[in-house]
């Protein structure tokens, strides 16, 4: 990962990975019919970075990632099942 005008630039593999769990987590959000605030209030996050998560634009942290897991009442192994790397 480098940096460039101070935006984080993932290689093709992490963006991938990034994107599907931006997928997976506004599934699940939208399986709970829970809006997208809710889930950001509950997780304590502004709406404009959950919004950045689900649609990969934006990597978080395990911290971030475990408050979301919590936030949908499920555990982060559940949340990150379906995400896959590829196999180099």
């Amino acid at each position: 990962m480098t940096t460039r005008s101070h935006k984080m630039v993932f290689d093709q593999e992490e963006k991938i990975l990034i994107q599907d769990l931006g997928i997976r987590i506004a599934k699940l959000r939208s399986e709970k019919n829970m809006a997208r605030a809710e889930l950001a209030r509950q997780c304590d996050l502004h709406v404009q970075y959950l919004f950045d998560v689900e649609t990969g634009k934006r990597n978080m942290t395990i911290y971030v990632l475990c408050k979301i897991a919590r936030a949908l009442s499920i555990s982060v192994s559940e949340l990150v099942k379906e995400c896959k790397l590829s196999t180099k």
